[in-house]
């Protein structure tokens, strides 16, 4: 059945009937015979035909919160406000539109995890089956300073209806460069003291 259609069976014999719809686990289904609430068992309810019945179905999209986190690794910087753009599909229907600032968002890293560590967060309400991709957007500056790695490795995941399973880790660590200062002694052309090497 589709949203809006009516299905009537007619002639069917008196007597108790079980109706069955089959299992969609993105949605929550209920259902009403006129103005009563059906309690519904693996998706399945019991209806007593004595008199004729209307049975209304209803479907209801779970939703699921997801985390977008985002870690700087810093000696110098203690604080980064970063750029993401999200994309979300609901099988081949881009509905990115419908989740408003999915788009387009930043997340400050500023809260103290630790030595040179700072993290920050942000959260969207999404529909369980729907699959998120993100994908940082660096200025030339940051691209230059830090390199950049997400969890997981694609930057997308499937809407679990389990919170904790729906997590996406940016991390930004300050490049490093290694610096050698040699020393020469005048005087005494044949030999070179390394002095220092960091």
């Amino acid at each position: 059945m589709k949203h809006g259609s009516i299905i009537k069976v007619k002639g069917l014999p008196k007597g108790s009937y079980t109706v069955t719809e089959r299992d969609n686990e993105n949605y929550t289904l209920t259902a009403k015979i006129g103005e009563t609430d059906q309690t519904i068992t693996d998706n399945s309810l019991t209806v007593d035909l004595s008199v004729d019945r209307t049975i209304d179905l209803t479907n209801t999209r779970k939703y699921a919160e997801v985390t977008i986190s985002k870690t700087l690794i810093d000696p110098i910087q203690n604080r980064g406000t970063f750029s993401f753009a999200g994309t979300l599909m609901d099988g081949t229907r881009d509905i990115t539109s419908l989740i408003s600032g999915l788009n387009s968002f930043t997340i400050t890293a500023n809260t103290s995890a630790g030595t040179n560590t700072y993290t920050g967060t942000t959260h969207f309400n999404l529909p369980v089956g729907a699959e998120l991709t993100v994908t940082e957007i660096m200025t030339t500056e940051q691209a230059e300073l830090y390199e950049g790695t997400v969890t997981p490795e694609t930057g997308s995941l499937t809407i679990n209806e389990t919170a904790e399973n729906n997590v996406l880790s940016f991390t930004n660590t300050r490049k490093s460069a290694k610096l050698t200062i040699t020393k020469n002694v005048t005087g005494d052309m044949n030999k070179a003291y390394l002095i220092s090497e960091y």
